[in-house]
C-alpha cells in the first residue's frame, strides 16, 4: 500500500485532489474499525448501563449532548 501511495503521489500533478482522496481512504477505513469498537463497547461494555449512568441519561432523555458525544465519551476517554 505504501508502495501505491507513493507512486501516486509522485506521479500526481494534482495534490489536492490526491489529498482529498486519502482523506476519504483513511475516512472510510477508520468508519468500519470505529463502527465495530461502538457495536461492543455501548451499551454492553458499559460499567453503569442507562439509567444509572449520568451521560447516557442525559444523553438519551434529550437533555444534552448527542450519541455521538455519549459514545465519544464513553469509549474514547474511558
Amino acid at each position: 500500500m505504501r508502495t501505491a501511495l507513493e507512486a501516486k503521489f509522485n506521479s500526481s500533478e494534482d495534490l489536492q485532489k490526491l489529498d482529498v482522496e486519502l482523506d476519504n481512504t483513511m475516512k472510510s477505513k477508520m468508519n468500519d474499525a470505529t463502527g465495530k469498537v461502538l457495536k461492543l463497547c455501548v451499551p454492553d461494555g458499559l460499567v453503569k448501563r442507562f439509567p444509572k449512568n449520568n451521560i447516557s441519561a442525559m444523553v438519551l432523555t434529550g437533555a444534552k449532548g448527542g450519541l455521538v458525544n455519549m459514545t465519544q465519551i464513553c469509549v474514547l476517554l474511558g
